[in-house]
């Protein structure tokens, strides 16, 4: 899924690498993961859509 890679000149640095399997699972996910938000949301109305959307946005500024 990943590849951490230590390089010779810097042992404190890390770097991780996605394979592609890991890609896949990623991609995977997103897909699952807007299909229950497409659910969620499908009966709302546009004008419903765009508040929730608003008061997202201000929820997420306060936290």
């Amino acid at each position: 899924m990943f590849q951490v890679k230590i390089p010779a000149n810097n042992e404190r640095q890390k770097n991780i690498y996605v394979l592609p399997k890991g890609i896949g699972i990623i991609e995977d996910f997103r897909e699952s993961f807007q299909k229950v938000e497409d659910g969620i949301v499908q009966p709302l109305t546009e004008a419903e859509m765009q508040t929730l959307k608003e008061l997202l946005i201000k929820i997420n500024q306060h936290l």
